[in-house]
């Protein structure tokens, strides 16, 4: 008998801790790098430019040019629009919560990341051994944890059977994960209690 439970807990234990397996990820597959990034003396992302444009306005007989770079800073939390003369001056700077963009190839790593490390994404992990996919690089807002400035992101995992495996959106700003099971239709908590109460 002590044999019989030795086995059962080590098979479970196997089954718990068992690290799951991601499909490669690709270039094609996230966001374009950051134009520019900086990083503080603990390797985090201190502000970085995620988009650049030019554009022209008609004066008098000809056009004036201007270069237009927006970004966001972890620092301030807030966006940023900065805009240039054609010679590379700086002729305005807007810093609002609302101007946010998408996230960078670099944020989205990060954000993968968290989302790997949450318990309740995990036991979601444990509830398959196939390989898995990752997507990350929607923008998430609300009035509670989202609110403009927090720099949310929608992170999902799927498996070959199950579309959405794991849905949770992560905080950049502070490195959390508010809602782990965002829009979740089967999630392991209401597994288990489905099994529960099937058995009874």
């Amino acid at each position: 008998m002590k044999i019989i439970t030795l086995i059962t807990t080590l098979i479970f234990s196997i089954s718990v801790f068992s690290q799951p397996s991601f499909e490669q990820l690709y270039q094609a597959d996230l966001p374009r790098k950051a134009l520019n990034i900086s990083y503080d003396e603990s390797g985090k992302i201190k502000e970085l430019t995620n988009s650049s444009w030019s554009d022209r306005i008609r004066k008098g007989e000809g056009f004036e040019y201007f270069k237009y770079e927006q970004g966001y800073s972890y620092e301030k939390k807030q966006g940023f629009l900065r805009i240039y003369s054609n010679d590379g001056k700086l002729i305005e700077e807007k810093w609002d919560k609302s101007i946010d963009g998408g996230i960078t190839q670099e944020e989205a790593l990060i954000a993968m990341e968290i989302f790997k490390q949450n318990e309740d994404v995990i036991r979601q992990f444990n509830t398959t051994d196939q390989q898995l996919v990752i997507y990350t690089g929607f923008n998430f807002l609300d009035k509670t944890e989202c609110s403009p400035g927090n720099r949310c992101v929608h992170v999902i995992a799927a498996s070959p059977e199950v579309s959405v495996l794991a849905h949770s959106i992560v905080r950049l700003t502070d490195s959390s994960v508010p809602y782990p099971e965002y829009s979740m239709e089967t999630t392991y908590a209401r597994q288990k209690l489905s099994q529960s109460k099937s058995t009874k």
